[in-house]
């Protein structure tokens, strides 16, 4: 289309940005070489992407190849490092002082990547009643009603017990 509309106007310089025409003249043949790259290289460029749980779903929905590449439990393990880190220290040295061997196969990354994003969010959702209620409460304690200030401090402490 760009290069139509600058033929037509006898442009000798054809602008940069490519529409959506030329983008796929340009794609056509790239998904051969993403297909032949071995699932080992895959793994290895991984290494260098934060791999948030979401971004592992959005990865596997993507094509066939990295949804059997997303099925890897080692690659559940890069993205259980990306979003815990202090956690898989913890269990990487708890490990150590019990004298185990730490694992990596023996471990479904997956499920504790959901376990422990199940309890962030549930950690999350106290977090934010509790400041709901804080919230509340200064807003009857600026009108000097601290009996219903009270009430709420007292709803927002019950939540952190």
């Amino acid at each position: 289309m760009i290069k139509q509309n600058a033929q037509q106007v006898n442009l000798d310089v054809v602008p940069d940005d490519p529409d959506l025409d030329n983008l796929f003249f340009l794609g056509e043949g790239q998904a051969d070489y993403i297909q032949q790259t071995p699932y080992e290289v895959w793994f290895i460029i991984l290494e260098f992407i934060d791999l948030q749980p979401k971004t592992l779903t959005n990865l596997s929905r993507s094509c066939k190849m990295f949804k059997e590449i997303c099925q890897f439990n080692n690659v559940w393990n890069m993205g259980y490092r990306c979003t815990f880190p202090i956690l898989y220290q913890e269990m990487k040295e708890s490990k150590r002082l019990k004298k185990e061997e730490f694992c990596i196969k023996s471990i479904d990354w997956k499920s504790e990547t959901k376990k422990n994003y199940l309890y962030l969010a549930a950690f999350y959702s106290i977090i934010e009643g509790m400041s709901k209620d804080k919230e509340k409460g200064n807003d009857h304690f600026k009108k000097a009603e601290y009996e219903e200030a009270l009430v709420f401090y007292k709803s927002a402490l019950d939540l952190a017990k």
